[in-house]
């Protein structure tokens, strides 16, 4: 990846921590191969304060992609897949077996 979205992206000229489109079409790469198993991991680091959340969705990314990446696309897709990890029911920690009697 040459950086050029890197280069025109507002969210990285103010926010040095900020890890950038080139960063979070790779992590897209990554989270949809099924073979990777360290997705929840990936997916909180993409999905924490300096990652997807921080685009402002300026869409600068997408027209200087020499490519056609689309680093706009992949931001927005792992920013669904965040928010929708987050409101996925998690199971009981310590519910009673079925047959058990009171």
């Amino acid at each position: 990846m040459c950086g050029a979205c890197y280069g025109a992206c507002p969210s990285a000229r103010d926010n040095a921590a900020y890890l950038g489109p080139h960063a979070m079409v790779k992590a897209l790469r990554f989270l949809e191969d099924t073979r990777d198993g360290t997705g929840e991991e990936r997916l909180s680091l993409a999905a924490s304060d300096d990652g997807v959340f921080r685009c402002h969705s300026v869409f600068n990314c997408q027209t200087v992609c020499p490519q056609e990446l689309d680093p706009s696309a992949a931001i927005a897709r792992i920013r669904r897949r965040s928010l929708g990890s987050r409101l996925k029911p998690k199971p009981a920690r310590h519910a009673p077996a079925k047959d058990a009697k009171p």
